[in-house]
């Protein structure tokens, strides 16, 4: 089944676990922010949701559902995780506020039907919506984090997983804008961007994994917050 995939294919899909295993090396390795703890959390859900993915998919069954339930799930920790590196007290307090607003948003498009959970149908209204929301606050969080930082970015995790997020998502938001095309090559060939998209992002969550495993959690070894207290 899978031979008959795309080299690049097979390739992102394995990307996905490799941030996985990186995330429970830390666990076993270093004492981590509880930021870094839910980071590598979500990680944990994206590589069971690969693997759900790919066992329904060798089954037979359906698998574009699962989307549903994973879009929440992955907005809401991203979000929470963001909100922990906002310099501004109340942009935080939005940030996480955006989170029930957003579920209260999915919930009323499956509950009128603008949405339908569904064996073999994608939530092409709240995914969207999703990916623009989080490519925004990462973009956001990024410069806030380039302007005002006294130290190297690239010895520091969260430049890393802030690009990797900002590249993955807001790439992933063009690709979808095209992805209702009947064209059995543009889809194809969507597949394949999203692939190589996916595969740059993970390993940027690497990067940033490697970063804090040889620098810490802050640039020179240190807490974020204990860098913040010295400026």
């Amino acid at each position: 089944m899978f031979s008959n995939l795309p080299f690049i294919i097979i390739l992102s899909n394995i990307s996905t676990f490799i941030p996985f295993l990186g995330g429970i090396f830390l666990l076993k390795k270093k004492p981590l922010n509880k930021d870094v703890k839910i980071l590598i959390f979500l990680f944990i859900i994206a590589a069971l949701t690969e693997v759900i993915f790919h066992l329904h998919l060798i089954l037979g069954y359906p698998n574009t559902w699962i989307s549903h339930f994973y879009t929440p799930i992955e907005y809401s920790l991203w979000l929470i995780i963001l909100s922990y590196w906002q310099h501004n007290v109340q942009t935080s307090k939005i940030i996480r506020w955006s989170i029930p607003v957003y579920l209260i948003l999915y919930i009323t498009f499956e509950l009128i039907g603008l949405e339908s959970i569904d064996a073999e149908t994608i939530n092409y209204i709240s995914r969207p919506i999703s990916l623009i929301v989080l490519s925004l606050v990462a973009a956001y969080t990024l410069l806030g984090l380039a302007f005002s930082s006294q130290f190297r970015l690239i010895r520091f995790y969260r430049f890393w997983i802030l690009l990797a997020i900002f590249i993955y998502y807001m790439g992933s938001i063009i690709i979808y804008a095209f992805s209702f095309t009947q064209n059995r090559e543009t889809l194809a060939t969507l597949a394949e961007l999203h692939s190589g998209l996916n595969i740059l992002h993970n390993l940027l969550f690497m990067i940033g994994i490697i970063c804090i495993w040889k620098f810490g959690t802050g640039s020179n070894g240190e807490d974020f917050e204990q860098l913040e207290d010295k400026n």
